[in-house]
């Protein structure tokens, strides 16, 4: 939800938050960015706020008296909790009929039958994504990316601005239902594929197999990642093609450092990208500044991912 909010802010809407009487509780989970937690001013920087206890009926008219006049209503609430605030998508249209009603959910109609919490890491491993990220033969972990909550922001964002685009044609506004665990599920349309077509000879379940030049390979100094297979790495390399190995390729650069290996892999038109493994070091990086942006002069968050040109 706060993220979906946050990309409608960044294509130029004009987002509110509603929050509980004295603020969003994550404003104060560290690490802090001034007076406010980074987390928070990550997901929700550029956004107005309100606070209306929505325990009470003053709190519940004043949400019904902002959507009159909004486009859009967004919320992530458990199934069944808006029609128990009053603030279900029926009672929402008779007061704006135009309006955009948004539910960013965890399991959809899926819910009686998964586990009750819908959080990132729950629902990665039941869709089976901490599987799908890990080599075989070890744990399957959940990404700490939150790939489910990025891709359900996405997802969510897009029927918005579809259900957006449907109101300019018929004039009225819609329901619009996104889930996270059908966002987890759209990041593996190459597992159903697989599994559908029964053509994953070499792969495991519709997923890549993990070779040695597939993964991070060990340089003197760190690690690189590469773009190419054994053929075209030992003729940048050198060494004779027909008995090159993924293993011997893998010995051999750990004899060099990582900046040399990306020169003369660059030379030999191999693309290659030595891995980073300081994360401060992201914010002063001359290469990344065009994508970055500070907010309030205290932290350096991700500028808009989109440019519009005339």
């Amino acid at each position: 939800g706060p993220l979906a909010g946050l990309l409608l802010s960044l294509l130029g809407a004009e987002v509110v938050r509603i929050e509980p009487p004295g603020g969003d509780l994550l404003r104060l989970v560290s690490p802090a960015a001034g007076d406010v937690g980074a987390i928070f001013q990550s997901l929700n920087r550029g956004k107005s706020a309100v606070e209306l206890d929505l325990h009470h009926r003053s709190g519940r008219d004043g949400v019904l008296e902002l959507i009159g006049d909004a486009d859009v209503l967004l919320h992530n609430w458990r199934p069944g909790r808006d029609a128990e605030l009053g603030l279900d998508a029926e009672t929402c249209h008779r007061v704006n009929p135009s309006v955009v009603y948004a539910h960013a959910g965890g399991w959809g109609e899926r819910a009686e039958a998964c586990p009750p919490v819908a959080t990132d890491a729950i629902v990665q491993a039941h869709a089976a994504l901490g599987d799908g990220l890990n080599p075989v033969g070890e744990p399957p972990f959940p990404s700490r990316m939150v790939l489910a909550d990025f891709m359900g922001g996405l997802v969510a964002c897009e029927a918005i601005v579809a259900a957006l685009w449907l109101r300019c044609r018929s004039g009225r506004g819609s329901r619009v239902d996104t889930d996270l665990f059908g966002a987890a599920m759209a990041l593996q349309a190459h597992v159903l594929e697989a599994s559908a077509s029964g053509e994953g000879q070499g792969r495991r379940e519709g997923r890549p197999v993990w070779g040695p030049l597939q993964r991070p390979i060990e340089t003197a100094d760190g690690f690189v990642v590469v773009a190419d297979d054994v053929a075209g790495l030992s003729r940048a390399c050198g060494l004779p093609t027909e008995s090159a190995t993924e293993d011997g390729l893998v010995d051999l650069f750990r004899s060099r450092a990582t900046e040399a290996w990306e020169k003369r892999l660059a030379d030999a038109g191999i693309a290659c990208a030595a891995v980073c493994t300081d994360l401060a070091s992201l914010a002063t990086d001359a290469t990344l500044a065009p994508f970055l942006e500070s907010v309030g002069g205290t932290c350096q968050v991700p500028a808009a991912p989109w440019r519009f040109l005339p």
